[in-house]
Protein backbone atom coordinates (compact mmCIF):
# COMPACT_ATOMS: atom_id res chain seq x y z
CA UNK A 1 0.00 0.00 0.00
CA UNK A 2 0.96 3.48 -0.17
CA UNK A 3 1.79 3.63 3.33
CA UNK A 4 4.95 1.14 3.17
CA UNK A 5 6.06 3.76 0.25
CA UNK A 6 5.24 6.96 2.43
CA UNK A 7 7.38 5.45 5.34
CA UNK A 8 10.50 4.17 3.26
CA UNK A 9 10.20 7.55 1.49
CA UNK A 10 10.55 9.42 5.08
CA UNK A 11 13.01 7.00 6.33
CA UNK A 12 14.81 7.78 2.92
CA UNK A 13 14.91 11.30 3.32
CA UNK A 14 15.91 11.38 7.14
CA UNK A 15 18.76 9.32 5.90
CA UNK A 16 19.84 11.25 3.24
CA UNK A 17 19.46 14.60 5.59
CA UNK A 18 21.78 12.59 8.27
CA UNK A 19 24.61 11.94 5.46
CA UNK A 20 24.08 15.75 3.89
CA UNK A 21 24.87 17.00 7.58
CA UNK A 22 27.73 14.55 8.16
CA UNK A 23 29.17 15.35 5.06
CA UNK A 24 28.92 19.11 5.41
CA UNK A 25 30.44 19.00 8.79
CA UNK A 26 33.15 17.11 7.86
CA UNK A 27 34.10 18.99 5.18
CA UNK A 28 33.23 22.55 7.71
CA UNK A 29 36.28 20.37 9.86
CA UNK A 30 38.90 19.62 6.58
CA UNK A 31 38.59 23.26 5.59
CA UNK A 32 39.14 24.41 9.05
CA UNK A 33 42.25 22.31 9.30
CA UNK A 34 43.55 22.91 6.12
CA UNK A 35 43.39 26.56 7.09
CA UNK A 36 44.92 25.93 10.06
CA UNK A 37 47.98 23.53 8.90
CA UNK A 38 48.40 25.86 5.88
CA UNK A 39 49.04 28.54 7.93
CA UNK A 40 51.33 27.21 10.74
CA UNK A 41 53.86 26.36 7.78
CA UNK A 42 53.37 29.59 6.72
CA UNK A 43 54.39 31.00 10.03
CA UNK A 44 57.30 28.25 10.29
CA UNK A 45 58.49 29.27 6.93
CA UNK A 46 58.42 33.23 7.35
CA UNK A 47 60.22 32.73 11.19
CA UNK A 48 62.88 30.64 8.98
CA UNK A 49 63.40 32.86 6.10
CA UNK A 50 63.44 35.98 8.43
CA UNK A 51 65.86 34.48 10.42
CA UNK A 52 68.29 33.45 7.59
CA UNK A 53 68.07 36.76 6.19
CA UNK A 54 68.84 38.53 9.43
CA UNK A 55 72.00 36.01 9.63
CA UNK A 56 72.75 36.81 6.65
CA UNK A 57 72.46 40.96 7.22
CA UNK A 58 74.42 40.80 10.57
CA UNK A 59 77.11 39.07 8.50
CA UNK A 60 77.44 41.38 6.01
CA UNK A 61 77.20 44.41 8.23
CA UNK A 62 79.96 43.63 10.64
CA UNK A 63 81.76 42.32 7.34
CA UNK A 64 81.49 45.86 5.75
CA UNK A 65 82.09 47.72 9.08
CA UNK A 66 85.42 46.08 9.69
CA UNK A 67 86.16 46.71 5.70
CA UNK A 68 85.70 50.59 6.06
CA UNK A 69 87.55 50.43 9.24
CA UNK A 70 90.91 49.21 7.26
CA UNK A 71 89.86 51.05 4.42
CA UNK A 72 89.64 54.57 6.74
CA UNK A 73 92.87 53.13 8.21
CA UNK A 74 95.12 52.29 5.16
CA UNK A 75 93.97 55.90 3.77
CA UNK A 76 95.23 57.96 6.63
CA UNK A 77 98.11 55.54 7.34
CA UNK A 78 99.25 56.21 3.97
CA UNK A 79 99.16 60.17 4.35
CA UNK A 80 101.12 59.69 7.49
CA UNK A 81 103.96 57.52 5.82
CA UNK A 82 104.47 60.40 3.24
CA UNK A 83 104.82 62.83 5.79
CA UNK A 84 107.27 61.03 7.09
CA UNK A 85 109.07 60.12 4.12
CA UNK A 86 108.68 63.99 3.11
CA UNK A 87 110.11 65.34 7.05
CA UNK A 88 113.01 62.55 6.40
CA UNK A 89 113.85 64.33 3.02
CA UNK A 90 114.23 67.32 4.78
CA UNK A 91 115.79 66.09 7.25
CA UNK A 92 118.71 64.86 4.96
CA UNK A 93 118.82 67.95 3.38
CA UNK A 94 118.69 70.20 6.54
CA UNK A 95 120.92 73.64 5.52
CA UNK A 96 121.75 74.40 9.31
CA UNK A 97 120.68 72.98 12.59
CA UNK A 98 117.96 74.29 13.07
CA UNK A 99 116.36 73.34 9.99
CA UNK A 100 117.72 69.71 11.34
CA UNK A 101 116.02 69.79 14.70
CA UNK A 102 112.48 71.02 12.91
CA UNK A 103 112.95 68.04 10.69
CA UNK A 104 113.72 65.23 13.48
CA UNK A 105 111.04 66.44 15.54
CA UNK A 106 108.56 66.07 13.01
CA UNK A 107 109.68 62.99 12.35
CA UNK A 108 109.21 62.17 15.31
CA UNK A 109 105.97 63.55 16.04
CA UNK A 110 104.78 61.71 13.04
CA UNK A 111 105.70 58.31 13.95
CA UNK A 112 104.12 58.73 17.02
CA UNK A 113 100.91 59.28 15.67
CA UNK A 114 101.34 56.26 13.15
CA UNK A 115 102.02 54.12 16.11
CA UNK A 116 98.47 55.83 18.33
CA UNK A 117 96.92 55.11 14.96
CA UNK A 118 97.20 51.56 15.29
CA UNK A 119 96.38 50.70 18.29
CA UNK A 120 93.22 53.17 17.52
CA UNK A 121 92.62 50.82 14.87
CA UNK A 122 93.05 47.30 16.50
CA UNK A 123 90.93 48.69 19.76
CA UNK A 124 87.56 49.95 17.44
CA UNK A 125 87.95 47.28 14.83
CA UNK A 126 88.11 44.79 17.53
CA UNK A 127 85.28 45.92 19.30
CA UNK A 128 83.24 45.74 15.98
CA UNK A 129 83.91 42.25 15.83
CA UNK A 130 83.10 41.42 19.58
CA UNK A 131 79.68 42.42 18.37
CA UNK A 132 78.94 40.41 15.77
CA UNK A 133 79.16 36.99 17.86
CA UNK A 134 76.31 39.57 20.21
CA UNK A 135 73.95 40.28 17.92
CA UNK A 136 74.19 36.43 16.18
CA UNK A 137 73.31 35.30 19.51
CA UNK A 138 70.83 37.88 20.51
CA UNK A 139 68.99 37.24 17.05
CA UNK A 140 69.18 33.43 17.71
CA UNK A 141 67.48 33.72 20.86
CA UNK A 142 64.93 35.59 19.46
CA UNK A 143 64.25 33.44 16.67
CA UNK A 144 63.92 30.07 18.59
CA UNK A 145 61.80 31.84 21.10
CA UNK A 146 59.33 32.95 17.86
CA UNK A 147 59.57 29.07 16.94
CA UNK A 148 58.92 27.61 19.94
CA UNK A 149 55.80 29.81 20.16
CA UNK A 150 54.39 28.81 16.24
CA UNK A 151 54.76 24.86 17.59
CA UNK A 152 53.50 25.58 20.91
CA UNK A 153 56.66 25.00 23.18
CA UNK A 154 57.77 27.32 26.12
CA UNK A 155 61.29 27.82 27.04
CA UNK A 156 62.06 28.08 30.86
CA UNK A 157 59.81 25.64 33.09
CA UNK A 158 61.22 22.29 34.29
CA UNK A 159 60.08 18.58 32.88
CA UNK A 160 60.68 15.01 34.07
CA UNK A 161 62.72 13.20 31.35
CA UNK A 162 64.25 10.24 31.38
CA UNK A 163 67.49 11.42 29.44
CA UNK A 164 70.37 12.39 31.84
CA UNK A 165 70.78 16.09 32.19
CA UNK A 166 74.53 16.88 31.20
CA UNK A 167 73.84 20.23 33.34
CA UNK A 168 73.16 18.66 36.85
CA UNK A 169 74.39 14.74 36.30
CA UNK A 170 70.21 13.93 37.20
CA UNK A 171 67.27 13.01 35.04
CA UNK A 172 65.89 16.36 34.49
CA UNK A 173 66.49 18.35 31.43
CA UNK A 174 66.21 22.50 31.74
CA UNK A 175 64.12 22.77 28.82
CA UNK A 176 60.34 22.65 28.85
CA UNK A 177 57.70 21.26 26.40
CA UNK A 178 54.37 22.59 27.27
CA UNK A 179 51.65 22.68 24.58
CA UNK A 180 50.01 25.59 23.91
CA UNK A 181 51.73 28.58 24.21
CA UNK A 182 54.89 30.51 24.21
CA UNK A 183 56.95 33.70 24.84
CA UNK A 184 58.61 35.04 22.13
CA UNK A 185 61.01 36.37 24.74
CA UNK A 186 62.01 32.84 25.21
CA UNK A 187 65.21 31.14 24.27
CA UNK A 188 66.95 27.39 24.88
CA UNK A 189 71.11 27.61 25.52
CA UNK A 190 72.83 26.82 23.15
CA UNK A 191 75.09 24.34 25.06
CA UNK A 192 71.85 22.91 26.09
CA UNK A 193 71.49 21.71 22.12
CA UNK A 194 75.27 20.88 22.11
CA UNK A 195 75.19 18.96 25.18
CA UNK A 196 71.76 17.20 25.23
CA UNK A 197 73.45 15.02 21.98
CA UNK A 198 75.38 12.74 24.78
CA UNK A 199 72.11 10.49 25.21
CA UNK A 200 73.52 7.28 26.88
CA UNK A 201 76.32 7.11 30.23
CA UNK A 202 79.08 6.66 28.25
CA UNK A 203 78.92 9.62 26.45
CA UNK A 204 77.84 11.78 29.48
CA UNK A 205 81.03 9.90 31.27
CA UNK A 206 83.56 11.01 28.58
CA UNK A 207 81.67 14.36 28.01
CA UNK A 208 82.05 14.76 31.85
CA UNK A 209 85.88 13.99 31.66
CA UNK A 210 86.64 15.73 29.26
CA UNK A 211 84.59 19.01 30.81
CA UNK A 212 86.83 18.11 33.86
CA UNK A 213 89.96 18.80 31.79
CA UNK A 214 88.38 22.23 30.04
CA UNK A 215 88.45 20.43 26.74
CA UNK A 216 85.19 22.61 26.40
CA UNK A 217 86.52 25.47 28.21
CA UNK A 218 85.64 29.05 25.85
CA UNK A 219 87.19 32.06 26.82
CA UNK A 220 85.56 35.09 27.94
CA UNK A 221 84.72 37.50 25.20
CA UNK A 222 85.80 40.33 27.01
CA UNK A 223 88.50 42.04 24.49
CA UNK A 224 91.48 43.39 26.20
CA UNK A 225 92.78 46.55 24.26
CA UNK A 226 96.39 47.46 24.12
Amino acid sequence: STGVLAARNEEYLTMTDHAVRFLERNTSHVHEMSIRISSFFKTVAVILEEHALKDEDIDITSEDSLAELSDEFKDEDEIKENKVTLYSQKLKHAADERELEDAYSAVLAMLDKIDASYYKYHATATQVAALHPTRIQEEATAYMGKLCTAIGLEVGMPFQSNTPSLHSGGGGGEATSIIGGGDESASIPYHHHRESQHHNEADLDEYQKLKEEKIFSIPDSDVQYP
